[in-house]
Parts: C-alpha cells; structure tokens; sequence
C-alpha cells in the first residue's frame, strides 16, 4: 500500500531504474520474511495448530510453499514443534546456538574424500554444520540413519538435492541404526541420539547381544557403543545422567579406553523448552589418551583435567569439573 501511494516519488528518487512490479515483489518478500522470521515458539505453535501442521502432508506443503521466503532454520523449528512424534520417540532437538559450540570442537579432517554418519538425523538439524565444517573438500559424502520415515520425508523437503553443493552426496537410510548392517567405516559420526529405556524387551536382548552390553536399558548407550566400531571420530550429544547412571556404567568403560578430548556441558540449555540436562562428548577411536577439555556452556568455564583423572574408578561418577 505504501509503495503504490508514494508510487511516483518513488520512482524518482530512484531514476526509474526499478520498475513497480519488482519492488512491489521484493517488499512483499520482505514483508513475508518478516511476518515469518519474528514468531516465536508460542506463535509457532498458534500456526501449526491453525493450518494443522502435525499432519506430515501438510507440514511438506508448507515447507515447500515457503521455502524460497523463510529461512531455513525458520522452517525447521515450525517442522520440530509439528512433529507431535516427538516425545514418544525421544526425538529432542539441539539448540541452534549450541551447534555452533559443538562446530568449534569438531575434528579438522584434512582427506579428499570425507564419509560422515549421522545416526539418527530426524529432520537433519546437524547437516548445515557437516557441510560447513567439511564441505571444502573433493567429496563429502553424508549417510544418515532414522528409523521414523515422516521425519525422513520432511528431512526431504528441507533439504532438496538440488540444494545441496555439487561435491556432497547425501544418502539418506529409513532404517534402526543399531540393528543395521553397515558397509562403511566413517571419518566421523555426529548427532543427537534418541534418550529413552528400550521397553521392548525382545529388542533390548537383540541390542545387548549385539552390543555386547547387559546392564544398557537406555538407547542412547546402544548409539555410543556401535558407533566406536565404525569411525575414528565420535561426536554425540547425550543426556548429562551418562556421566553417573548405572545402566551406563559399561558403556562408560568402553569410552574410556579411548581418547576423550572434549566434553561441553550445555547444563538445561541443550533443547528448547525440555528441561533436562546434555552434555555433548568428542572421542577419538585412534589417538592415545590424553586430556580433556571440559567447558562449561552456562557459566563460560573451561577445565582441562587429565582423562584418568575425570574417569577415576574411584568416584561414582565422571567428575568435569575436578581440581586439585
């Protein structure tokens, strides 16, 4: 409206260089993008609920009628807090500002070719951050597992394959990562398991033979414990309770018999609006043990402390933060 009435002062002022239509096309962009881009969680949720976005087929339409107006990350979070899944299926997802904490910590792969695994990618939250830390590269070549196929079709619509830089190569696997048959060793496994205790019992058994574990009950060892079989590099987030739980308790043994380098702990800042504590930990499968670098995400404090020291048997549990 305001164009159309200043229409002609406009056009001076800009030497009839841009035609009305175009900037009548570019201020409703704007317009758009900024309708869109200020909601937060609560108005979000107001519009799912509006245009029944927990329905997956009309999540997709969405997505796919705004994708050239909202921004990525716009689109992901409204396609989280539509994924009424999500409880159920533990599927938690990490903060956007907290990826960056874990980019900084993440391996520098100097290979032409670099093969990445993420476990359970959900609606691939992680995969803007593989690309950008590896995406230099001659190949990057990304696989990702989940075992929820709508979290697979919206993970689709989000990132179209023609989107994708020429050089990556995503394969995309609707399948139980732990119970999968993998043909690759990988350079790097990153990614936020699902948190929860495997209540079907006939597939904790499948899990524990498998992994070689009988006091597990919780998914997310599974995760941790195949994941050393397939990679030099291991970057997970987990709930902050893996540190001290006794279901945990071998799953901790086997970390330990390799490098840990860095463990941050984001405390209750980990997942937007679910209150439980994370800890995301880096493992190295191939170097010696050294230190370990523990920072703290809410109070902006860093301890290095020997890794015999943070895992002394003596104590219950992994102590971060332990001094003289």
């Amino acid at each position: 409206v305001f164009l159309k009435k200043n229409d002609i002062n406009i056009r001076q002022s800009i030497g009839e260089a841009v035609p009305t239509g175009i900037m009548l096309s570019i201020s409703g962009k704007i317009k758009n993008y900024l309708e869109f881009e200020t909601q937060n969680d609560t108005l979000i949720k107001k519009k799912i609920k509006e245009k029944q976005l927990s329905n997956v087929d009309n999540l997709i339409s969405y997505i796919q009628k705004y994708e050239n107006i909202c921004s990525l990350s716009y689109l992901s979070r409204v396609a989280e807090l539509a994924n009424t899944q999500r409880f159920e299926n533990a599927a938690f997802y990490t903060n956007k500002q907290l990826l960056f904490e874990i980019y900084k910590k993440l391996p520098t792969i100097k290979k032409d070719s670099i093969r990445v695994l993420e476990p359970a990618v959900g609606i691939g939250n992680f995969l803007p951050l593989i690309i950008e830390k590896y995406g230099d590269c001659k190949q990057l070549i990304i696989d990702v597992f989940d075992i929820d196929e709508d979290s697979l079709r919206i993970l689709k619509t989000l990132y179209p394959y023609k989107n994708l830089p020429q050089n990556v190569k995503l394969n995309i696997i609707n399948q139980d990562f732990i119970l999968a048959e993998n043909q690759y060793y990988y350079d790097l496994i990153i990614g936020n398991p699902p948190y929860k205790k495997v209540s079907n019992k006939k597939l904790l058994a499948e899990y524990r033979d498998l992994l070689e574990d009988k006091q597990a009950d919780n998914i997310a060892a599974f995760f941790v414990e195949k994941s050393f079989r397939l990679a030099d590099n291991i970057c997970l987030v987990l709930p902050k309770y893996f540190l001290h739980n006794a279901d945990f308790e071998i799953c901790r043994s086997k970390t330990n018999k390799y490098s840990i380098s860095n463990i941050i702990d984001f405390g209750e800042k980990g997942f937007k609006g679910v209150l439980i504590e994370t800890i995301c930990i880096f493992v190295n499968t191939i170097n010696k043990q050294n230190t370990t670098e523990c920072f703290s995400y809410t109070h902006n404090k860093t301890n290095i402390i020997e890794q015999s020291k943070l895992t002394d048997a003596k104590y219950p549990n992994w102590l971060l933060y332990r001094d003289e």
